[in-house]
């Protein structure tokens, strides 16, 4: 169990965990077939909303530091929740708007979030804007492996710091991931609120955002902010959007360029980001009680039989008198036993297991039963 829990806490993808929950999910959106609640949050788009700024590597084009302070300028006159900006504000690049934008971040405090990045050449963040507005950002790293280069997992508490989703979930709600060590083992379980919990978690994603911005009743699942509020064919007004804004969570990013890879399409970076927080606030990070009664009953259970040899299985009725059956039970090895688990623990409990190294436990066991049985 102990092995599977640090397996699973693991912040790389990998194969066996993700065919199975992607096959889960998307027989569970196909079985309840609504759309998801969007309700606490809007979502804004800047692709529109660039501009070019001179670097060391020459003209490059980022997010307009000038629409940021009127976008900005008229969120705090509205009742808004919170302000995710999944946008680095970095010193590289230098503009006229930077004084501005940097007096309308500090005097919302707490309520607004933004990216920043890990610079592994010096081992350092990248240096901010304003190195007065530290304490409001946090990291959105992805973690990819050679084996797979595609988003699945979310780590919360990263090598580096907190991440962005888990900081808002500390602004927004008032918990926390808290990680434990046990002796000379660092960070060796986490736990939210007294609660076992993981830290680093597969992430579902309930709606496409790749296909089309609009749903199918016409409401867009982003709203671009030149287009529909501050450019001059908008079809609505800064009023509209600051009432748009209230009791809302505000996810402002590049929802067409900042994209990557998932098992769903090409995914916006800015939307992945709020997938892995509405994880946190649905305490899909949180190890339920009874899924760990299932599991550990589950794995004594096959330990239990491999020591003797047998199978519970064979001794029913309808099996014991079937060859058949008998013969079919052979085939089945411990990765099909543990991923018709994760089936059922995912199903009822939104928990995978984890199948590659209970199957590669059990199975050294059994080899080593088997030879002593031989002998």
């Amino acid at each position: 169990m102990g092995i599977c829990y640090v397996f699973d806490n693991n912040p790389y993808p990998y194969g066996e965990s993700t065919k199975s929950l992607t096959f889960i999910e998307s027989l569970i959106q196909q079985r309840n077939r609504k759309s998801p609640n969007f309700d606490d949050v809007l979502f804004l788009n800047t692709e529109y909303d660039l501009e070019f700024v001179s670097s060391w590597k020459g003209k490059e084009v980022i997010t307009n530091r000038g629409r940021l302070v009127q976008v900005l300028s008229d969120i705090q006159q509205a009742e808004y929740r919170h302000v995710f900006l999944d946008i680095r504000l970095e010193n590289n690049y230098k503009t006229a708007s930077d004084s501005a934008l940097c007096k309308e971040i500090r005097g919302m405090g707490d309520a607004l979030t933004f990216a920043k990045q890990w610079d592994v050449k010096n081992n350092r963040d990248v240096p901010l804007i304003d190195s007065n507005l530290v304490s409001q950002a946090a990291y959105c790293d992805f973690t990819y492996s050679g084996v797979n280069s595609s988003f699945q997992r979310y780590q919360f508490i990263q090598h580096y710091g907190l991440s962005a989703p888990l900081k808002i979930y500390q602004r927004y709600d008032g918990h926390t991931i808290n990680p434990h060590n046990i002796w000379f083992w660092k960070n060796a379980y986490y736990t939210d609120n007294g609660r076992l919990c993981l830290n680093s978690l597969f992430i579902t994603i309930p709606e496409d955002f790749s296909d089309t911005r609009y749903r199918m009743s016409g409401i867009p699942k982003y709203y671009n902010l030149t287009q529909d509020f501050y450019g001059d064919n908008a079809g609505l007004t800064p009023r509209d959007f600051q009432i748009m804004c209230d009791g809302k969570l505000l996810v402002i990013g590049n929802f067409k360029e900042d994209v990557h890879d998932t098992y769903l399409n090409k995914q916006p970076g800015p939307y992945l980001n709020y997938l892995a927080f509405d994880s946190l606030r649905s305490g899909k990070h949180i190890i339920p009680f009874w899924y760990l009664v299932v599991v550990l009953l589950v794995f004594s259970i096959t330990l239990f039989q491999i020591t003797e040899q047998t199978k519970f299985i064979e001794y029913l009725p309808f099996v014991a008198k079937s060859k058949f059956l008998r013969f079919l039970l052979t085939l089945v090895g411990y990765t099909a036993l543990l991923s018709v688990l994760s089936i059922i623990t995912y199903s009822i409990f939104g928990r995978v297991v984890a199948v590659f190294i209970p199957t590669l436990y059990f199975s050294i066991v059994d080899l080593f039963y088997r030879y002593k049985r031989y002998d």
